[in-house]
């Protein structure tokens, strides 16, 4: 579409300038949407593109290095969200490595964590979400602190510090004014005061963030929150029920190339 053209068009003719303020914008599209097939893409092409370019280019070397380790850096967060686990890993940590300013050096820690916690690994999850954090809170970047203590709560030691965590986060973003992200948050908060056992609580916070998922059309969210619904229905016994919130979940997944999700439905 017209979005694709001109981020190849900026891409090709090395356009730094039009890309450097783009290239969160674009992976917040792709996320927003679910469509991180398209970022994967998008920011494959762009790296490799930046990376044929750095030796013709010294007049602009070290904006040209920075705008190559933004594009790894969204490349791995799109391939880490598609379930691509060692490739997300392996350009998230090359972007790392263009020694990135704070907010991407958060943001990358974050994906990071969120690979290990994919694998099981909560300690090293949880330091990187720590790190993510504290670099947040030094660059006072308030939408980098919600989504560590977002994240924080998958390496949650019980469902009780889950919450709290899920509260925190959800409370920054709803000062961010991100209605996106407090749509997510309610559902993962939902999620884990059901786990808790606060079944009533889980309920209304399923209604509220599924009728903002609605309203702002997120397949990706509206996926995991069918995901969950269709999981607390098995266990209360409604099995056609369940069975049919798991199957739509699994139809959006499937459209989006979830793996993770499918793996789950």
């Amino acid at each position: 579409d017209i979005r694709c053209a001109a981020w190849h068009w900026a891409v090709d003719e090395h356009e730094v300038a039009l890309l450097a303020p783009g290239i969160h914008a674009l992976f917040l599209f792709c996320d927003v949407s679910g469509s991180f097939s398209t970022g994967t893409t998008l920011f494959s092409r762009a790296a490799a593109e930046l990376h044929l370019a750095l030796p013709d280019h010294t007049a602009n070397q070290a904006a040209l290095q920075a705008l190559y380790g933004n594009a790894l850096i969204r490349l791995g967060a799109c391939e880490v969200r598609l379930g691509d686990i060692a490739n997300g890993e392996q350009h998230l940590q090359d972007g790392l490595l263009r020694r990135p300013a704070d907010q991407e050096r958060s943001f990358a820690l974050i994906q990071l964590g969120s690979a290990a916690a994919h694998r099981g690994e909560l300690a090293l999850a949880g330091a990187c979400f720590e790190e993510s954090l504290a670099v947040s809170q030094r660059c006072n970047d308030m939408a980098g602190k919600a989504e560590a203590l977002n994240h924080f709560a998958l390496g949650a030691s019980d469902f009780a510090e889950a919450c709290r965590r899920c509260t925190e986060s959800l409370a920054l973003w709803r000062q961010v004014g991100r209605p996106d992200r407090i749509a997510g948050l309610l559902t993962d908060l939902a999620w884990n005061t059901w786990c808790a056992g606060d079944y009533a609580s889980a309920a209304a916070y399923w209604r509220e963030g599924l009728n903002l998922i609605e309203q702002l059309d997120l397949p990706n969210e509206r996926a995991w929150v069918l995901d969950c619904i269709g999981v607390a229905a098995w266990a209360d016994g409604r099995m056609a029920f369940a069975e049919q919130c798991v199957r739509e979940a699994l139809a959006v997944y499937t459209d989006l190339g979830h793996q993770m999700g499918i793996g789950m439905c």
